[in-house]
């Protein structure tokens, strides 16, 4: 469906998803409900947005590439932030350094395996 759909189509599936998928996955009563997760519209709407992509206009298109490919490099930024903090306020250890350029490698690889 999403691979032949118009632009209107995929905007609105945008909008409509992440709700569609709530109402449909409901949380079950009592017990039964006890490990129970929400369902997570991200992995359809990543699809959504690459199918996007193909089928804006040329500046739109570029605009949302950019925006996908910073939601892809985002997790490995975190981490490497987060590593700088510790360096400039005192609290890194030794070798934090390499936990942080580690951290943020596995980061970036999740982020590409979301993305898949």
């Amino acid at each position: 469906m999403i691979g032949s759909a118009d632009v209107d189509t995929l905007r609105a599936l945008r909008v409509e998803l992440p709700s569609y998928l709530a109402a449909r996955s409901a949380k079950p009563e009592g017990l039964a409900g006890l490990g129970w997760t929400e369902a997570d519209p991200a992995p359809l709407l990543r699809m959504v947005d690459r199918a996007l992509v193909d089928r804006l206009p040329k500046d739109q298109s570029a605009a949302l590439r950019i925006r996908l490919d910073l939601d892809q490099a985002e997790p490995g930024l975190r981490e490497t932030v987060a590593g700088l903090r510790r360096q400039v306020d005192g609290s890194a250890a030794d070798g934090g350094g390499l936990r942080s350029a580690i951290a943020a490698r596995f980061a970036d690889q999740e982020a590409v395996q979301l993305d898949a």
